[in-house]
């Protein structure tokens, strides 16, 4: 598994065109990763690319079958959910020749949005040494102070609920939540 945390492989500094297979939340925070490294990110790579825009997060989404460049010039970053990397790293093995294959960490990705997490509380004057942090409107165990499992879910549920409260959505990727006036109404048919 790829953990940008510890070194940057060199093949992603060598300049190869790097793609991300996948564009979903996982593929969004890795692109935003690798770019803090300045390594920049060519394409997001989909089996099915319509359900999907010709855009995700400020750079274009192929079909991995039709891929702007030769297989054997990319580098592939495989960045989904975890329980499903075996099939699909199966998937690209036998079918594709890429120059390289990583599968992005779900410690990095964790890493991130708390980096994240940690910006906007620190920004909104939230005390992040205290073992209960303090949001205003809820408090929690500080997950600066638990487990890397707590901290994991906290991050991956945070981007959801907790921070656009504070008026930071740019991480936020699902979930049947509501913000500000929105409110869901079920009519009876």
């Amino acid at each position: 598994m790829l953990n940008l945390n510890e070194k940057v492989p060199a093949v992603l500094k060598s300049g190869a065109p790097v793609v991300i297979y996948r564009a979903g939340f996982s593929g969004k925070i890795y692109k935003n990763i690798l770019e803090s490294y300045d390594v920049p990110v060519m394409c997001f790579a989909e089996n099915n690319i319509s359900n999907y825009p010709q855009e995700f997060n400020g750079v274009p989404v192929f079909s991995i079958f039709q891929l702007p460049l030769k297989e054997e010039e990319i580098v592939l970053i495989i960045a989904m959910d975890q329980y499903k990397i075996p099939a699909q790293l199966q998937f690209i093995q036998s079918n594709f020749r890429f120059k390289d294959v990583y599968v992005a960490s779900e410690e990095d990705i964790t890493t991130y949005c708390l980096s994240r997490c940690a910006l906007v509380f620190k920004d909104k004057g939230i005390e992040l040494q205290n073992d209960t942090l303090d949001l205003g409107f809820v408090k929690l165990h500080n997950p600066f102070n638990e487990s890397w499992a707590y901290k994991k879910a906290f991050a991956f549920q945070a981007k959801d609920i907790i921070l656009p409260k504070f008026g930071y959505d740019y991480l936020v990727t699902e979930g049947p939540y509501e913000y500000g006036d929105v409110r869901l109404v079920l009519h009876e048919v």
